[in-house]
């Protein structure tokens, strides 16, 4: 076995455990391969054995793929993605319930503006698929971030005027009350499309962040 049949093969292994682990996988693989194959050069020249040998002492040294997997997880954030997966199926919960409420109240669904509501909720469908997607290390496409933050502009600028919209029926001020104030601000598809971009952005930033820049020495740093 050659030195790219040897460390392929190791970078396969590592490939299928980050996805099943929901990791991210391009960066971070193209990251070990460039490692390995420079190891495995100067393991080459420093102790004069074939590039077979040369790769395989270079995969030891590196590292098992549960070791990496393990260090991997240690150090990635996972609040901010956890959130942005809850965001997200509450978006698809709540746009589920219009659903079944508008077809319970006996209106017509879409209940007005059908081509433009239509669109509205398969953006909502096509960012909560992408985003899941890219949380689970498949990649993120090049209008995901753009949406989010389209999304998450629109969602708190609809909690302000449906807020606005409530509060003036309540009365004047000070008789409004704490519990009454809290419902008013409460518009669940819109605070769900805003707590999914928030944590959504943040997520895929801390994502980016964690490849670029591993903090475990099984990733990056050459074998003694």
């Amino acid at each position: 076995m050659g030195d790219r049949d040897a460390i392929e093969a190791y970078l396969r292994q590592l490939t299928g455990a980050l996805r099943r682990a929901g990791r991210p996988i391009e960066p971070l693989v193209d990251e070990a391969r460039a490692h390995l194959h420079e190891d495995a050069a100067r393991i080459a020249r420093a102790e004069g054995c074939d590039d077979g040998e040369a790769a395989r002492r270079a995969v030891a040294h590196f590292g098992g793929v549960d070791a990496v997997l393990r260090s991997v997880r240690a150090n990635a954030p996972r609040h901010a993605a956890r959130l942005a997966r809850a965001a997200t199926i509450l978006v698809g919960l709540v746009l589920a319930w219009e659903v079944v409420d508008a077809i319970v109240a006996g209106d017509l669904w879409p209940p007005s503006g059908e081509d433009m509501w239509l669109t509205f909720v398969f953006e909502l469908g096509a960012v909560g698929v992408f985003l899941w997607r890219a949380l689970d290390g498949r990649g993120v496409a090049g209008w995901l971030r753009p949406a989010l933050a389209a999304n998450g502009a629109l969602g708190l600028a609809l909690m302000v005027a449906e807020a606005a919209v409530n509060l003036q029926f309540r009365g004047s001020w000070p008789h409004v009350g704490v519990s009454r104030f809290a419902g008013a601000l409460i518009a669940p598809l819109w605070t769900a499309m805003a707590l999914q971009a928030v944590a959504g952005l943040i997520a895929l930033r801390q994502q980016a962040t964690q490849v670029g820049q591993p903090s475990s020495p099984v990733e990056l740093q050459p074998p003694g």
